[in-house]
Parts: structure tokens; C-alpha cells; sequence
């Protein structure tokens, strides 16, 4: 199943020995079967593919690591090379964009630092094993120290010494499915030679580095964790924003005092910039169409190419999106466009619930002939709410819908849900970021989406707007849905975190000093650590990654007998089910350790159920026959054996009748004791007063005589 990515890993062809159609998609089915071993193992400390060397004493280097990854100074210690190279050491509990470090190895993209090398390592003097990734360090200084340094480009050299490498090195990533989501000045270096080269784009999730002043108005209302993937629209915006600030020598990043967001909103993006600077000529036009706000009609790589060959191009009659013709009143402030009104909505949740009881939306939009697919979404939003209503009862009214009115304002924006802002896609990496940083609220609210499938709303839009590029990105969240409303061993929120990010490696209580991406890797470890069966039944968190890696879809059953019903739902039973799929799936052979420790927990749960002795005796020699063999599967068989369930149950059936006929005949007995005690004592009694009448008629006798 990771032939594709063993290949990619291993050899690491040059872009022209790989097929670059759907790379990343080959690569990210392969994901959920890849693990330590195909990703390369060192046996050296702190050293990465048998040859660089970490310097870990040498403290991180802070320009270069990322909320994901620590960035750390390496050597080539097998060749004589000049090159400076460092090296990324991820951190555990966050999910990395491991498909992309695959591909971006096997296929150099010009102008792009990329992986040299990736495997896993032990760092430190604890040894404890973390993913690593070895990449060049990038000469010469960011963009932005040079302008603030004073350094002065010309049209001329904007053009061809930054666009045109970055526009080529941008469609060569686009190319191969990436989005690399952290173009900016700061990202963007200049050697000596006046070449530019790009910092990595796999260090942390995509945009979760990225300032907002250079993300779309859409990116930049998200949570950080909330942005996910994007489209490939959003490197040109950031291009476009780079280029304005080369231009006009402002970073709007560090101007504290205007809200970049609110202005970008209310005006557009272009209109925004252009009060802060006169942007003219070629580059002013190029400028309009990178920044719009519309994604559909931004420019791309063919756009800046026309530019840069012959000069000619041809900008659009309408760049933005056509005002209202008169505003909707929220909160005493005027609005001419939806998505505005969309976040301001979103960001005073209580005052929203109320404002879209006055029917007031639809009023003001019917006034455009352009917006009858939203009006008819609104109306039928409205005539749903007064039918029915989630029966999981996990959101109030209110909040569902106004959340569903939202997204029928602004489809192409992200979720909002009062402070709460992200895209669909990005639901598995916000779900890990709240519960890291135990943010309670958010795991709630994930787990209530996800439980009432909230998401499936998309359709609905997807049918009203005719655009079924709304409903993209639903099926693993359908997937989680099923999930979480299982509570089995398997199943739940824990369940989620993996279905949601195949990328992140086993977060289970049990895992001490190693990495596991794979279930080969936990089956690996459980057996060479010979972790106890309590302990790892402590918590779901590790059945349930190993349940999302072989795609367990239904809660498992240990037997179809009624009359061990008590075994249905044994934790013991259910993970030793679970890790025998895993291994049958893997081919891991001869799991020795486990399957003892499994053996033993097993005897000790039927000593308890078995009641025939003679029986109990039989499965245990079965047992203790196969556990040797260190295969899992053979020892669930060996304890439910059909055949000697049944003749237990048979057993205990007759053992159970001849008690009761036994209890019967005693207490048939015990009744014919109690009459015939009863009946003496009577007995004693009539004759006791049979001898008083008898006395007393022999005394009235003997006076009759006398007298």
C-alpha cells in the first residue's frame, strides 16, 4: 500500500522521473499505512539519513522554527560541503504536512528551499525518537530588512528579479498540489547575486505562520488553527500583498493602530492600499487584480507571465463586487455588502439572533435582482427552522440558525460561530489545537458539529447557490460523524482526532520516548516494551488510533452467544479484536510479548465467566498452545471457541436442572417433614384433651354411682 511513497522517500527522483498528475493526492491515500520504517529510522543519535549531523547544544534558531517544529543547526559530517544546513525537529502532538515533505523531496521546485532528507531520530540525551527534516539554510537577508536597512528596487527590478521567479516557483508548487500559504517579505530572501530563494513551506500548517495582513479577508477573520489548506488563489494574494509593501515600504503588520481587517471588509483590498499609497501604472494594475477580494477572478500565473513577456494584459471591468444599492442598519453602522455583515453578525452573536427575526435580510437584498439565489436560501433557512429542529438538542435553536444564516450570507467564507471563526477542512487541526491547549469550548462545539453533522449543511448549499464546490470536503467529516456517535472502544472524540489528521502520529499515554505513525509502529512497541493490558486500556486514545488507521467502520462483537453477553463489551476482549485486524493488516508475524500478556488477561476474565471446570481446562490448554505463536487473532479464537462456549453453556444448563430438582425435591421434603410434624403435634394435642374428656367423664361416672 506505500509502494508510492517508499519510492518517493528512498530514491527521491528529480522532477523528471516523477509523474506529477495527482502526486499529493497518491501520496496522502497512502498516508494512513505509512510508519517509521518507510519514513527511515537512525540508530545514531542526533543524526538525520546516516549523515546530518543536529548540533542540539547549539540552542534553536528562533528565525526558522515554527510553532510545529524546533529549527536547529546541522553539519554534513560525510561530505566536505560549505553548505549551511538546519534541521526541523517536529513536535509530537500537532499534525505536520508530512505528504507535502514527501513530495517537495522528491520534486526540487527552483527558488524554494525544500527537504534534503527526512527521517526519524533520537535527540538529545534522552534519546527520545521525533520526526526530522534536514533543509538548506537560505542565504542573504529577508526582503523586508533590506527595505528597512534602506535598500531601494526599482520597477524594473521588482518585475523581473522578484515576481518572475516567484510567480514560476509558485505555479511549479501548484503544480504538484501544494499551497504554500507563508509568502511574505519576511519568507522571501535575497543572496549576494540578487537571486531569491523562499522559505520552506512545511514546517507548520499552512497559514498558521502567516500575517494577517497578508492573508484574504476570509483567512484572516479564521482562528489560526482554523484556516485550513486554502486554494491556490491565496499565494497570488500574498504576492500581491508582498509586492505592495516593496513598493510603498509599509508593513502594515507593524502598525498597530489600524484595523487592516475592518478596512479590507468595508473598502476592498486594493482601495484599502491605495489609501495609504498611490499604487500606478503596470504594477498598480497588476496589483488590483492579485489583491481582489473575489477569488474567482484573481490573477494567476498566466496573468503576471503576460506582463512580464510582452507587457500586455487586460484587467477585468469589475474587480469587486458590486455595493448594494442601499445599506442594512446593524448595531447603528451601514452595510452594502453580505460578507461584512457576515463577520460583524458573527462577532455579537447575541444582537444577531435578533436581528434576523426582523426579516430585515431579505427586505434589503431583494432590492438586487443578483441576489435571488440568497433570498431563496434565507426563505427556505426560515421555513426549515419552523419545522424542525436538530433532535440532538446539542445547539439552541437560535444558535443553529443563525449559524446556517451566516453561511447563506457569505458561502464561500468560513464557519462562524460567535468568537469562533474557521474553515470545514480545517476542523481536524483546530480540534488538536483545543484540546492541547485544553480550550474546552472549542472541543465542545467541534464534538456537537460534528455529532449532529452540522457540516452537511453544505449540501443544502451547494443545491441552493448551483455551486457544488460548497459541498467539497464533506466525506471524512461524515466519517467522524458516524464515529463520534459510537462510544465503543474505537470510537468517540478521540476516534476523531485521527480520522480528521492522518498526519498525526499516535497521542496514547502508553507511547514513552518514541514517534508512531503507523499501526505496524504500535504493534512494534506494545510487544518489544511489553506494556501491560491495563494500562493500555487506561484510555481509548491509543485503540482509537490504531481503530482510524485499519478504517474500523462498526463496533466490534466477541461473541453471538446470548449467554455471555458479559464479554460483549470487554475492553479486553474488544482491543484484543481491534490489534488482531492491525496485525492481520500489517503482517507483523510473532508478537510474542503481547500475545502472553494477552493470554494471561484472557484466562483471568474466563476464570471468572467459564463455569465448567473440565471446560475451562480445555480453553486454557488451547490458549496456552497458540499464545507462542504470537499471533492475536489465534488467541480471540482459541478464548471464543464456539464449540467449547457451547458445551460450557450446555453444561451449566444440566448442572442447572439437576439443582433445581434437587432444590425441589428438598423442598418437597422439607413440606412433608413440616405436615407430619404438625400433624403430631395435633395429634398430642386432641389426645391430650380426648384423655381430659375421658377423665373427666369417668369422674362424672363415679359421682353418679355414689350417689
Amino acid at each position: 500500500m506505500t509502494l508510492f511513497i517508499s519510492k518517493l522517500i528512498s530514491e527521491a527522483p528529480n522532477i523528471t522521473e516523477v509523474s506529477l498528475n495527482g502526486i499529493l493526492g497518491k501520496i496522502r491515500s497512502e498516508l494512513k499505512d505509512i510508519n517509521c520504517e518507510i519514513i527511515g529510522i537512525s540508530e545514531t543519535v542526533n543524526l538525520v539519513a546516516d549523515k546530518y549531523l543536529i548540533d542540539i547544544n547549539g540552542g534553536k534558531i528562533e528565525g526558522l522554527s515554527t510553532p510545529n517544529a524546533d529549527a536547529y543547526s546541522a553539519k554534513d559530517v560525510v561530505s566536505t560541503s560549505s553548505q549551511d544546513y538546519y534541521c526541523l525537529v517536529f513536535k509530537k502532538n500537532i499534525p505536520t504536512r508530512l505528504a507535502e515533505i514527501i513530495a517537495l523531496k522528491a520534486v526540487p521546485i527552483p527558488n524554494l528551499i525544500r527537504p534534503l532528507e527526512i527521517g526519524v531520530t533520537a535527540i538529545g540525551e534522552q534519546g527520545e525518537r521525533f520526526l526530522c527534516v534536514i533543509c538548506e539554510k537560505p542565504d542573504g537577508k529577508s526582503l523586508k530588512e533590506l527595505i528597512k536597512e534602506g535598500r531601494e528596487f526599482s520597477h524594473q527590478f521588482i518585475l523581473k528579479k522578484i515576481v518572475a521567479p516567484l510567480n514560476k516557483m509558485i505555479n511549479d508548487l501548484h503544480g504538484i498540489e501544494i499551497v504554500h500559504g507563508n509568502i511574505n517579505p519576511s519568507t522571501i530572501f535575497l543572496d549576494e547575486k540578487d537571486e531569491i530563494v523562499v522559505s520552506e513551506c512545511i514546517s507548520s500548517l499552512n497559514g498558521l505562520c502567516q500575517g494577517d495582513t497578508y492573508e484574504t479577508v476570509n483567512r484572516a477573520q479564521c482562528h489560526k488553527w482554523g484556516k485550513g489548506e486554502g486554494d491556490k488563489s491565496v499565494d497570488y494574494y500574498a504576492l500581491g500583498m508582498t509586492i505592495s509593501s516593496i513598493i510603498s515600504k509599509i508593513f502594515f503588520e507593524d502598525i498597530k493602530h489600524i484595523n487592516i481587517l475592518e478596512s479590507k471588509l468595508q473598502n476592498g483590498t486594493f482601495s484599502f492600499l491605495n489609501q495609504h499609497f498611490h499604487f500606478g501604472g503596470t504594477i498598480g494594475d497588476m496589483l488590483k487584480g492579485l489583491v481582489t477580494d473575489d477569488k474567482d477572478i484573481r490573477w494567476g500565473f498566466k496573468d503576471i507571465e503576460n506582463i512580464l513577456m510582452d507587457g500586455s494584459y487586460s484587467l477585468p471591468a469589475v474587480l469587486e463586487k458590486p455595493a448594494l444599492p442601499r445599506p442594512v442598519i446593524f448595531k447603528e453602522k451601514e452595510y452594502f455588502h453580505k460578507a461584512p455583515l457576515a463577520y460583524d453578525l458573527a462577532r455579537n452573536w447575541e444582537d444577531a439572533k435578533a436581528f434576523i427575526k426582523q426579516s430585515l435580510l431579505v427586505k434589503w437584498l431583494d432590492i438586487s435582482a443578483s441576489e435571488q439565489l440568497t433570498i431563496e436560501a434565507l426563505e427556505s433557512l426560515q421555513e426549515i427552522a419552523k419545522k424542525r429542529f436538530s433532535s440532538y438538542s446539542l445547539f439552541s435553536k437560535e444558535d443553529e440558525h443563525l449559524i446556517k444564516v451566516i453561511i447563506a450570507l457569505d458561502p464561500n467564507g468560513p464557519v462562524r460561530y460567535k468568537n469562533l471563526t474557521f474553515y470545514k477542512e480545517s476542523l481536524g487541526a483546530l480540534l488538536i489545537y483545543s484540546i492541547n491547549n485544553e480550550e474546552n469550548e472549542i472541543t465542545q462545539f467541534i464534538a456537537n458539529s460534528l455529532f449532529v453533522d452540522l457540516f452537511s449543511y453544505y449540501e443544502q448549499i451547494a443545491i441552493w447557490f448551483k455551486n457544488k464546490d460548497y459541498a467539497t470536503g464533506l466525506k471524512d467529516l461524515k466519517q467522524a460523524t458516524g464515529n463520534i456517535r459510537k462510544a465503543g472502544f474505537g470510537f468517540g472524540i478521540e476516534r476523531c482526532c485521527y480520522d480528521l489528521n492522518v498526519s498525526l502520529p499516535s497521542q496514547s499515554h502508553v507511547i514513552r520516548g518514541e514517534i508512531c505513525y503507523g499501526i505496524k509502529d504500535i504493534l512494534t512497541y506494545l510487544d518489544k516494551q511489553s506494556i501491560e493490558i491495563d494500562e493500555l486500556l487506561l484510555k481509548k486514545n491509543l485503540l482509537c488510533f490504531v481503530a482510524s488507521r485499519i478504517g474500523l467502520a462498526e463496533e466490534l462483537r466477541v461473541t453471538k452467544l446470548i449467554s455471555f453477553y458479559m464479554l460483549e463489551k470487554d475492553k479486553t476482549f474488544i482491543s484484543l479484536m481491534i490489534l488482531g485486524i492491525a496485525q492481520e493488516k500489517t503482517g507483523v508475524k510473532e508478537l510474542i510479548n503481547l500475545s502472553e500478556l494477552y493470554a494471561e488477561k484472557i484466562k483471568t476474565i474466563l476464570d471468572e465467566v467459564i463455569k465448567g471446570e473440565a471446560i475451562k481446562k480445555d480453553i486454557f490448554a488451547a490458549i496456552n498452545k497458540v499464545k507462542s505463536q504470537g499471533n492475536l487473532n489465534l488467541i480471540k479464537q482459541s478464548a471464543t471457541d464456539i464449540y467449547y462456549l457451547e458445551q460450557d453453556i450446555k453444561g451449566f444448563t444440566q448442572a442447572t436442572a439437576r439443582v433445581d430438582f434437587i432444590n425441589k425435591e428438598l423442598e418437597r421434603l422439607k413440606d412433608k417433614y413440616t405436615i407430619e410434624r404438625e400433624a403430631k403435634e395435633w395429634g398430642l394435642k386432641i389426645a391430650v384433651k380426648v384423655s381430659y374428656i375421658i377423665v373427666l367423664f369417668s369422674i362424672i361416672l363415679a359421682i353418679s354411682g355414689g350417689l
